[in-house]
């Protein structure tokens, strides 16, 4: 009888491992096919006030289209610098595969809009979907302030 409920212990024990390999390999795949989640490109000096990227720096980032069809970009940045910044808008650029724009967000800024030195506030940059001339793969964020 033990001979017996080993045999069935194994069967699930294999069972549940491959479908928990199959489930791994598959998510990336339709995440990717999807469309919903955009790969970030690094910002270039000329994306901050000043040419300065020591003043800020992003926590997280995600990049995805919502059900309506916009594009969201949202995160957390952080003042590094050592004076406060105030009226803090994030910008999103989007690339399609050629790394040619079809879109830029058009506005939004940090909640709270002035961040003082050491803080972090977060932002939610968008874009609608009439906005948008194609198909985005990527972003790149670009920052202003006061």
């Amino acid at each position: 009888m033990n001979n017996r409920y080993g045999h069935y212990v194994l069967i699930l024990v294999l069972v549940l491992g491959v479908a928990l390999c199959t489930s791994a390999a598959v998510s990336p795949a339709l995440a990717k096919k999807s469309g919903s989640g955009l790969n970030q490109i690094s910002s270039e000096t000329t994306d901050y006030p000043d040419d300065n990227p020591g003043a800020v720096e992003v926590h997280t980032t995600t990049a995805k289209k919502d059900i309506l069809g916009d594009y969201h970009i949202k995160g957390e940045i952080k003042n590094i610098g050592e004076e406060a910044i105030s009226y803090v808008r994030v910008t999103g650029h989007l690339y399609d595969s050629n790394n040619q724009t079809v879109g830029v967000t058009s506005c939004c800024y940090t909640d709270p809009t002035d961040i003082e030195p050491g803080h972090s506030a977060t932002f939610d940059s968008f874009a609608e979907k009439d906005e948008i001339s194609g198909k985005p793969e990527s972003y790149r964020l670009s920052y202003d302030w006061d």
